[in-house]
């Protein structure tokens, strides 16, 4: 038969508390044993990396679909030649914007680094006249001067346009 424990009365606060730690201990292993709160950390755990996978997979969707977005913006249609650009495009380096989808900006510098290393298959540029709408510069350029414009400039025409007139004669002299 089983052997009892006689009671011993406590008699310190330091001895209580240790009963109280170990009862504690006690019915915590038991209670995980039975409820299977380690498995279920595991399966937590499981499907969070489940759920980022898939938002990954569908982050890339989108930057895919607006790289293609973008190629039909410029007039690339033709689907052979869009999976061929799409090859050199790295989905996972386009980020993302506040709003989740992806940046404009880096879908334009995936497409521009393509059309860098291989202007045969993409002609695509970023900056000022790049874009699908106005072909004009922002700005009128300033004609070169000519050796006639220099001539007939005063002393003060030639200080105010020390750097076209200096650009002149130093292009003149080589």
């Amino acid at each position: 038969m089983s052997e009892e424990k006689a009671f011993e009365p406590i008699t310190t606060q330091e001895e209580f508390d240790e009963r109280i730690k170990a009862r504690l201990a006690r019915e915590r292993e038991k209670w995980e044993k039975e409820s299977g709160s380690a498995d279920l950390k595991a399966e937590l755990q499981s499907k969070d990396e489940e759920i980022a996978q898939i938002r990954q997979e569908h982050y890339r969707a989108e930057a895919r679909r607006a790289i293609v977005d973008e190629l039909g913006a410029h007039g690339v249609t033709e689907e052979g030649r869009i999976e061929r650009i799409l090859r050199h495009v790295d989905l996972g380096e386009i980020e993302p914007s506040e709003d989740g989808n992806p940046y404009f900006g880096s879908v334009r510098r995936q497409l521009a680094d393509v059309s860098h290393d291989m202007p045969e298959l993409l002609d695509y540029q970023l900056g000022s006249g790049s874009g699908i709408g106005s072909k004009e510069a922002v700005l009128p350029r300033e004609k070169p001067l000519t050796s006639e414009d220099v001539a007939k400039m005063s002393e003060a025409e030639v200080n105010s346009n020390w750097d076209r007139v200096k650009a002149f004669l130093a292009g003149e002299m080589s």
